[in-house]
């Protein structure tokens, strides 16, 4: 939920990780901003 605008919103997220040596070294989240930026939009 968006606190500023009390709006909610779904949206499908994707995550990809590099890892070496067992430690996460590149990370990267995939999202809609989109969706995100008109949740927050007053």
């Amino acid at each position: 939920m968006a606190r500023s605008t009390g709006r909610s919103y779904q949206m499908p997220i994707a995550i990809h990780f590099q890892v070496a040596d067992g430690e996460i070294i590149k990370l990267h989240l995939y999202e809609d901003t989109f969706k995100v930026a008109q949740a927050y939009a007053q």
